[in-house]
């Protein structure tokens, strides 16, 4: 909440006038400067004022926020680990304000992405794909003609995503993604770390250890009956002869992840877009958003702490395509198919 407090404030106010907001100061002002209709604007008012500059002051320490100055005037930053949380807090806010726009008839919203910080208009756009309806075209196709880089691709897919939906009301859609399972070795490496963090007291959602995995591609809703043109695009394309590892962690937002280091990553790259290729010859859409590769580990994560996760490098073995369904209030992924590494050594 001190981070989406800041995002109103960021180069334009100091660490005086977030504190003012977080403790809900009727200062002029502040008003003036529209801060009482901020989402966390009194946050903190029944600390002290004391309190809440502790809190502050303890944010731009542990390097979340950072004072930049502009001339002698001294304003607030995020820095690259702050702006990974408040970027998925704003995504949720969006949303949010998107399901709810679109509850009511109305389609504001919108205009609202397209003034936003293109990260964040990325990601919510990853829910509109997911969500939206036929009457959300007009103004998603409105502002692809206008649109550039990468979020002219993310409006790309949803559009296509939206109008394949649609188009197949009458047929079963299924969840689809590519990912490499964390098996063997990493899988036992990632269990251990995760049930060491559960024991020092880290709270969140902890994945199971069958949902370990490294996802390449997300086809997201696709009709039952182009499952079997997904899997012939995957085994059509040979797994490269490379090795990975795992090496360090990140976030986004609350998600705790950890990170994978691919030894060939330039290889691994050509790999992944001969995939790309082979899926759309079959008519398929998925998410253009570049690959990072990275496991899920924790979501809503109660830590903020960087973990020093490292193993050693072994082969990719198996890539699969796999069908994501909720049940009972958790994430099933059932195995479609799989393509997996040669390792005949022979003519």
């Amino acid at each position: 909440m001190i981070l989406r407090a800041a995002d109103d404030l960021i180069m334009k106010g100091g660490r005086n006038m977030l504190v003012k907001t977080l403790k809900g100061s009727r200062e002029k002002k502040l008003l003036e400067k529209g801060m009482d209709k901020n989402p966390a604007y009194g946050f903190y008012k029944d600390l002290s004022l004391d309190a809440v500059e502790e809190r502050v002051d303890w944010m731009i320490l542990s390097g979340y926020l950072k004072i930049v100055y502009d001339y002698r005037l001294p304003l607030l930053a995020y820095t690259e680990r702050g702006w990974e949380i408040e970027k998925y807090t704003y995504v949720r806010e969006c949303s949010e304000i998107y399901r709810k726009d679109r509850s009511r008839n109305k389609n504001k919203s919108i205009a609202l992405l397209k003034s936003i910080n293109p990260d964040v208009a990325v990601e919510v756009l990853g829910t509109i794909a997911d969500e939206g309806k036929e009457k959300d075209l007009p103004g998603l196709e409105a502002w692809q003609k206008e649109a550039e880089g990468k979020i002219r691709k993310r409006l790309h897919f949803a559009v296509n995503k939206i109008r394949n939906r649609e188009e197949n009301k009458s047929s079963e859609m299924v969840r689809l993604f590519i990912a490499m399972p964390m098996e063997g070795n990493k899988g036992r490496y990632l269990q251990d770390a995760l049930t060491k963090l559960k024991a020092s007291g880290i709270e969140g959602r902890y994945q199971p250890a069958e949902n370990l995995h490294m996802t390449l591609i997300f086809l997201g809703e696709t009709p039952s009956d182009k499952t079997g043109a997904a899997l012939e695009a995957l085994q059509s394309v040979p797994v490269p002869d490379t090795e990975f590892a795992v090496k360090g962690s990140g976030y986004f937002g609350d998600i705790l992840y950890a990170n994978i280091l691919i030894r060939d990553e330039a290889e691994f790259q050509k790999y992944i877009a001969r995939l790309r290729n082979e899926l759309v010859k079959k008519g398929l859409t998925f998410d253009s958003k570049p690959f990072k590769a990275h496991v899920t580990l924790i979501r809503r994560c109660s830590d903020t702490g960087n973990f020093d996760f490292a193993s050693y490098f072994e082969k990719i073995g198996r890539i699969c395509l796999y069908k994501s369904e909720s049940r009972d209030g958790r994430m099933v992924y059932t195995e479609l198919g799989a393509s997996e590494r040669n390792d005949d050594s022979g003519s």
